[in-house]
């Protein structure tokens, strides 16, 4: 899966970078967790603050595009998302850690490829 930014830009009323990306990918369209944190790695972003708005594909095509904005600051996106978009992009238990001002867990499947790439 390959990521390419197309438009960046900065909403300073927001205090947000908006991101609308193309991913490339072989087979089936990538899982918003996956896509999520390749854009976390590629803009060195907190997991935090990152939000995956939307993942649009076309029949038969191998690209996606993707809408993602990324925060300045929790409580920036936290006055701003609505809850639906916050549950498409963190867990319930997420949620409640970052409403409580608390460090999000990291999901098993991202612990599991940040071991594998470190033992690398």
């Amino acid at each position: 899966m390959e990521i390419e930014i197309l438009e960046e830009k900065e909403n300073p009323l927001l205090k947000r970078v908006e991101l609308k990306i193309k991913v490339n990918h072989n087979g089936a369209t990538p899982r918003r967790a996956e896509v999520r944190e390749k854009i976390i790695a590629l803009k060195d972003a907190s997991r935090d603050r990152v939000i995956l708005h939307s993942l649009r594909s076309r029949f038969g095509a191998r690209e996606s595009i993707a809408y993602v904005k990324i925060y300045e600051s929790r409580d920036a996106m936290l006055s701003v998302e609505e809850e639906h978009v916050l549950r498409k992009n963190f867990s319930e238990e997420e949620i409640a850690a970052l409403k409580a001002g608390k460090e999000i867990p990291i999901r098993e499947e991202a612990k599991e490829k940040e071991e594998k790439s470190e033992s690398e």
